[in-house]
């Protein structure tokens, strides 16, 4: 059956390697990571290949404040870090910045409009247990320091 995505907030971030990245004059580079509260998501979901649906409302005008396809999203990977679940957003180092999701920790998705406003998408490959989140694209630094919303879901082990 279907299940809705609540989204969920995160309300802090956190630098990591800031040491190894001053020892090595930058070559080495920090790390800043938007953290979300708890050890799992509330939505579990027990299949590998699961299909996504996305409502948007139809405004009728060219131009939107919010998103108006999947592809305003990234499908990502969080990784489990004690009681949290972690995403890098950006890195630092000594000859630049670099921000959004990683490419190892970004799934590419398959979307298929069905009729205006109404999409299916889902993963190009079956996803591995673990904790996922669909975040909005273009997140960064600059905006992930202060927090935001994302919609998390766990895929569970295959009974």
């Amino acid at each position: 059956g279907m299940v809705e995505l609540e989204p969920s907030d995160y309300s802090r971030g956190k630098m990591t390697g800031v040491f190894g990245s001053a020892m090595s004059m930058g070559i080495s580079k920090a790390k800043w990571k938007v953290v979300v509260s708890g050890a799992h998501a509330a939505v579990h979901i027990a299949e590998n290949d699961p299909r996504f649906w996305f409502y948007f409302g139809n405004s009728g005008t060219a131009f939107t404040s919010g998103p108006s396809s999947p592809n305003d999203f990234a499908l990502v990977k969080l990784e489990k870090h004690g009681s949290d679940r972690e995403l890098v957003v950006g890195k630092v180092g000594g000859f630049g910045v670099s921000t959004g999701g990683s490419t190892k920790d970004t799934i590419a998705m398959e979307v298929k409009q069905i009729a205006p406003g109404i999409y299916e998408a889902q993963p190009s490959e079956p996803l591995k247990p673990g904790e996922y989140a669909f975040l909005p694209a273009g997140q960064d630094i600059e905006h992930s320091a202060t927090g935001g919303k994302l919609f998390d879901f766990e895929v569970d082990a295959a009974r």
